[in-house]
């Protein structure tokens, strides 16, 4: 189970809470107001879970090394799978000897965001440089260095 979906079981189970809370101060005379409280709050409690359930989602995924054998030569290549509603979808992410485990890892997820519809909920923080930020320092005058 990931962590993710850890605890959006948790922020569930608060707003189960907040709601039998809210049911029973509804009974009681001039706790209404407490009691819109108590739901407005399970009711942000289960948006959250919501979210969290579609990370959870990206992140129940594994990557694995598959080989494949031509001849007397052996190729390893990366796999991905997951379930499109009743169907398991195996995707090919690339060669072991061009791309590492966490870039196949990182291409699966966009695949399977893409694939379901949900949208990549967490960035991990890896940004290409811009094009002002790389150095020209290693192209010839021609491209603009004007050292």
């Amino acid at each position: 189970m990931t962590p993710s979906r850890r605890r959006a079981r948790q922020l569930k189970a608060e707003a189960e809470r907040f709601e039998g809370e809210a049911a029973i101060l509804q009974k009681i005379d001039k706790m209404q107001p407490a009691a819109n409280l108590r739901l407005q709050t399970a009711a942000e409690y289960r948006a959250r879970a919501e979210l969290l359930e579609k990370q959870a989602r990206l992140e129940d995924l594994s990557v694995r090394k598959v080989a494949l054998r031509k001849g007397k030569r052996t190729y390893y290549r990366w796999i991905a799978s997951w379930r499109e509603g009743a169907k398991i979808r195996t995707v090919y992410l690339g060669s072991c000897n061009k791309i590492t485990r966490e870039r196949a890892l990182e291409k699966a997820r966009k695949m399977k965001a893409q694939a379901l519809g949900l949208g990549l909920v967490r960035n991990r923080g890896k940004t290409k440089k811009s094009p002002s930020t790389v150095s020209t320092g290693c192209f010839p005058r021609c491209w603009g260095d004007t050292r």
